[in-house]
């Protein structure tokens, strides 16, 4: 089941998530992600090549994550 509360993220459990194959849980689990734009070049810009970045770039696209100044 769906929360229907929206949570901001820092990179931690973004990267953690994406190592053991789980990222989509947080999909699953909260209606839409917060994250900072910090947070966002961290992991997709300055991670490019490594977990989280392919993740977290394409679930911006897809809308359920957001970033934010």
């Amino acid at each position: 089941m769906k929360n229907k509360e929206v949570v901001v993220a820092d990179s931690g459990p973004l990267i953690g998530l994406a190592k053991i194959g789980r990222f989509a849980l947080l999909k699953t689990l909260f209606r839409s992600i917060s994250i900072p734009e910090t947070v966002y070049h961290e992991v997709v810009q300055e991670g490019a090549g490594k977990p989280g970045a392919v993740e977290v770039a394409r679930a911006v696209e897809e809308g359920w994550i957001v970033k934010h100044k």
